[in-house]
């Protein structure tokens, strides 16, 4: 199976899209299989505070397709990885601010009312570990062992680190499922 992780940057404080990142990955192999990295007109200034977060400008985004072609071409790009319509995304929310943004309805939406939180998958596993649950991306991969790789507040970034966070809980989950057998067994 082949799902896909997104991650949206916004202008503050309107939530408007600046930029789209995600990838493809392959939950037999945890392999990604593709990436996607896409800045998107949000149709107002990009303020100097979200400029200073993520390094996007308004420069950047003038000339960026606005959120409508900007989601015909992440639908192309789901189309073309062959992802669910199952999303990964760290919160709630992206999703849904998306589909809002382009003013669909679920029924001709590219994914599924549902999204798997990975932050939340976090945060029982940190629950569960007698770990602190707040939880940031990093901070987060901090306390799970891994290294943060790229920029925070690049969407295609916390997309990949999203994955990475998601496929080592997931390990360690089927781990825990595999000691338990062998010790009821």
């Amino acid at each position: 199976m082949k799902i896909c992780v997104i991650d949206l940057e916004m202008c503050q404080p309107s939530n408007r899209i600046i930029q789209i990142g995600a990838v493809i990955a392959d939950t037999r192999t945890c392999k990604i299989v593709d990436t996607f990295n896409l800045l998107v007109n949000p149709f107002e200034e990009v303020s100097q505070e979200i400029t200073t977060l993520t390094g996007i400008t308004s420069e950047m985004v003038a000339n960026a397709p606005g959120p409508a072609r900007a989601y015909l071409q992440f639908k192309e790009f789901l189309k073309a990885g062959g992802a669910t319509t199952l999303p990964a995304q760290w919160g709630i929310g992206d999703t849904d601010l998306l589909r809002t943004q382009v003013g669909l309805d679920w029924e001709n939406f590219c994914f599924r009312r549902r999204a798997i939180d990975v932050k939340a998958l976090y945060q029982a596993w940190a629950a569960f570990s007698g770990n602190s649950t707040k939880a940031g991306l990093e901070s987060s991969m901090r306390h799970l062992g891994l290294t943060f790789v790229g920029q925070q507040h690049n969407a295609a970034d916390d997309a990949y680190n999203t994955w990475t966070v998601l496929e080592n809980l997931s390990r360690r989950m089927v781990l825990f499922d595999k000691i338990e057998k062998l010790v009821k067994g």
